[in-house]
C-alpha cells in the first residue's frame, strides 16, 4: 500500500500528501546512505527511520479513522477514482524511479560464494554505486560477464605489467601487499590459462610457458582492458582464467554491507553491519 492512500481515503488530502513526503523523504534519506559509505551508523539510522516511519504512518491511519467524525467527502464512486488514480501514478513513477536508481545510483547485491574472502564472505548484502569513479588498482568494482554480476579486485590496470611468483602478486616489478587474500591451497594449472601465451613480456619463451594459479606470467595489460583477481586465490574463477575484462563492462563498485548473515549456520554476523568497502 502506497503511504497517503489511507488518509487520502479519509479526505485528509493535505495530510495525505504530508506523510507521503515523509515518506519519500525517508527513502531519500536511504538513497543517501546507500550510494556512498556512510557508516555504521548512518545506515542504522535509515534502518530506525524506516521501521519507525512507516508503521506509524499505518497507525495514524488506522487512529483517524477511528477518531474522527464524519466529513464532507466526494461521492464514493468519484472518492474511488481518486484513490485508484493516485494508486496507479505513484506506482508507476515509483518502479519507474525504482529503475533509474537500480541503473544509474546504486543496487543491492548478494554475495553467493566464497571467492572474495576474506573481504567479502558468502551471505553479505551489498550496496554497489553506480557512480562513475577513476578507477584505480585493488579497486572493489563490479561487472558484466556473460549475463552474470561479478564482483572482483582489479590487479592491474592499462600499460601494468603483471605475475605472480609462488602465489604473491607483482606489479610492474613490485610485490603487491596481499594481506587480505587467502593463498592456501594446492597449485595447478589449467587448460583456460593458455590464453596468456599471446601477452607476456619479450622475456618469456611462450613455448614453454606453463602457468598454474600461483605461478604466471608476467602479462602486459591492454589499453582499455583490466586484469581482476579473487581475494580467495585458490577459489576464484577471474582474469586468470578468462583474461582480460573491458573497462566499459565495468558498472559499478561496492560501498558497504548492509546486512550479513552466514548461510550455512544461519546466523547474522551483526558485526558486518555497515562495514565500508571503499578501502
Amino acid at each position: 500500500m502506497q503511504p497517503g492512500l489511507g488518509h487520502l481515503y479519509l479526505w485528509r488530502p493535505g495530510l495525505a500528501l504530508a506523510v507521503w513526503a515523509i515518506a519519500v523523504g525517508v527513502g531519500a534519506l536511504g538513497l543517501w546512505v546507500s550510494s556512498e559509505p556512510r557508516g555504521v551508523t548512518a545506515l542504522w539510522t535509515v534502518i530506525a527511520a524506516i521501521v519507525i516511519v512507516n508503521p506509524a504512518i499505518a497507525w495514524h491511519a488506522w487512529h483517524l479513522a477511528r477518531t474522527s467524525t464524519d466529513r464532507l467527502r466526494p461521492r464514493r464512486a468519484s472518492l474511488a477514482i481518486m484513490l485508484i488514480t493516485a494508486y496507479a501514478v505513484v506506482t508507476v513513477i515509483g518502479s519507474v524511479e525504482t529503475r533509474w536508481i537500480k541503473r544509474n545510483v546504486v543496487q543491492a547485491y548478494r554475495i553467493p560464494s566464497t571467492s572474495m574472502e576474506p573481504s567479502l564472505l558468502a551471505g553479505d548484502w551489498l550496496f554497489v554505486s553506480h557512480k562513475r569513479v577513476p578507477l584505480r588498482r585493488d579497486q572493489l568494482v563490479v561487472f558484466a560477464r556473460m549475463g552474470d554480476t561479478v564482483i572482483k579486485r582489479i590487479a592491474g590496470l592499462p600499460g601494468d605489467t603483471l605475475q605472480m611468483r609462488d602465489g604473491t602478486l607483482l606489479r610492474n616489478s613490485v610485490t603487491v601487499n596481499d594481506s587480505a587474500t587467502i593463498t592456501t591451497g594446492p597449485d595447478a594449472g589449467a587448460e583456460e590459462f593458455a590464453w596468456q601465451g599471446a601477452h607476456l613480456t619479450s622475456t618469456v619463451d611462450s613455448r614453454s610457458y606453463h602457468p598454474t594459479k600461483d605461478n604466471w606470467g608476467p602479462l602486459v595489460v591492454p589499453d582499455h582492458r583490466l586484469f581482476v583477481l579473487g581475494d580467495n586465490r585458490h577459489n576464484s574463477d577471474d582474469s586468470r582464467y578468462y583474461g582480460f575484462i573491458s573497462v566499459d563492462s565495468v558498472t559499478g563498485h561496492p560501498t558497504q554491507v548492509y546486512y550479513s548473515r552466514d548461510p550455512e549456520r544461519r546466523v547474522t554476523r551483526w558485526n558486518r553491519f555497515g562495514r565500508r568497502l571503499d578501502q
